[in-house]
């Protein structure tokens, strides 16, 4: 059966779009705290 190479296709691809969210969260967030600085 093929389902495990696309389980870890899939697995791989959900790591990457975390982080990526992850990216966009935390330059939001630097975005953000910079924006509240005197």
């Amino acid at each position: 059966m093929v389902s495990s190479c696309g389980t870890n296709y899939d697995l791989i691809m959900t790591v990457r779009t975390n982080a990526q969210i992850a990216e966009a969260l935390a330059t939001m967030a630097d975005i953000m705290a910079r924006d509240h600085q005197p």
